[in-house]
């Protein structure tokens, strides 16, 4: 029994790996998010561990969708400056990175809020609100990107 118990807990959980509908490129992603926007400088960084990754893979909107639906994220409890937006928008990405490896998912702050988003297979891009597990496109200041992690 103990045998069994070391062999399980030392063994390497590979992420699942989720269907790709095409890629993107480096390049094209930081189209998407210019060097000014209305005179806010945005910050483009790659959270891969090397740094020659040109190329992620687009899921669909559904795909998307029917992760968050059988993720708990948004179940969290909302506590004022120690879990909040950002810590809601951290662990999300996390759980999102993690099922959906190289992939163009990402993270994202405003000057006021954090969220995530996705680009997908029709290079359209995504917000995700990750306390509602809402998607959507938006003009809203509050979440008028300044810096993304993908």
């Amino acid at each position: 029994m103990l045998n069994w118990l070391i062999n399980l807990l030392s063994s390497k959980i590979e992420p699942k790996q989720e269907l790709s509908f095409g890629t993107i490129s480096s390049v094209e992603i930081e189209n998407f998010f210019p060097s000014e926007q209305d005179g806010i400088t945005i910050k483009l960084f790659n959270n891969k561990v090397t740094v020659n990754d040109y190329n992620y893979k687009l899921p669909t909107k559904k795909q998307i969708a029917d992760f968050l639906t059988l993720d708990s994220t948004n179940n969290y409890k909302y506590i004022m400056d120690e879990f909040d937006c950002d810590d809601f928008a951290i662990i999300l990405h996390g759980k999102l990175r993690e099922r959906f490896v190289n992939f163009a998912i990402g993270y994202a702050q405003s000057s006021t809020h954090s969220f995530n988003f996705f680009i997908d297979e029709k290079k359209k891009l995504w917000l995700i609100e990750p306390q509602t597990d809402k998607i959507f496109t938006t003009k809203d200041t509050r979440y008028k990107i300044e810096m993304v992690l993908i």
